[in-house]
């Protein structure tokens, strides 16, 4: 292998590898954050007591977090994931096919698989190349030029002016930020780069879901515990009834 490809992959890989350790974090804030944007029934429960009042903050911390957790997967500062640099090391034709390569040889490692037949490979090859394509797609999607690129940048102006940072004087105001229709495209589209990326460079198999919904049933038990015992939709609700005393 050239040494140049040999350096970049190296560093591709270990910057995919960052990225989805932020990307975990930022599936945990908000995996716990959207019971509190979207369950009526915990925001009756809530009420317009003093408890409220924490239950306000303890959202807008973890709505905070889980924006600051995707920015840095995004962030293209030295140190950082700098996950939009792999759409310009995968355009690269000499590092793709490497990249594609090393996956097929990772494969051919597996306990059995001299017995497969030579269809399989070729499929293997093809589905690798779609999913390069489908990694560059998205990544151009939100980069300059893009058809997201006007959500994203009015995301890291919020970010850096209002989350990571104070500003005085603000090129922004808080109305400019993303929708919550974007952010859930944002999160989405980062979730695929991320599982895409990582089979096809360390080939590992990961679905962000699956974190999800560790993190999803956790918040229900949670959320449920709020509400407390004598409410319907806790673990241990027992309904009242004329002759229990």
């Amino acid at each position: 292998m050239d040494e140049t490809i040999d350096k970049r992959l190296i560093k591709l890989r270990t910057q995919i590898e960052a990225a989805r350790q932020e990307f975990d974090m930022a599936v945990l804030f908000h995996e716990v954050w959207k019971p509190m944007a979207y369950d009526d029934s915990l925001h009756a429960r809530m009420g317009a007591s003093l408890a409220s009042n924490a239950f306000s903050i303890i959202k807008v911390a973890l709505r905070r977090e889980m924006l600051l957790a995707l920015g840095r997967v995004w962030d293209p500062v030295n140190g950082a994931p700098q996950l939009e640099r792999a759409a310009h090391v995968l355009n690269d034709k000499k590092i793709r096919d490497q990249v594609l390569a090393d996956r097929v040889t990772h494969a051919k490692r597996i306990k059995g698989a001299e017995r497969l037949p030579p269809m399989f490979w070729e499929k293997l090859k093809e589905e690798l190349d779609v999913a390069a394509v489908t990694v560059i797609s998205i990544l151009e999607k939100w980069s300059r030029g893009g058809s997201q690129n006007a959500a994203r940048e009015r995301f890291k102006a919020l970010r850096n002016q209002f989350l990571a940072h104070r500003q005085v004087e603000l090129s922004v105001s808080d109305g400019d930020g993303l929708s919550d229709q974007e952010v859930e495209e944002y999160f989405s589209d980062t979730s695929k780069l991320i599982e895409l990326l990582l089979n096809l460079c360390l080939a590992v198999s990961y679905n962000p879901a699956d974190t999800g919904d560790t993190y999803r049933r956790a918040a229900e038990l949670f959320w449920a515990g709020v509400r407390g015992e004598k409410t319907e939709g806790h673990p241990n609700f027992i309904a009242s009834s004329p002759d229990r005393c």
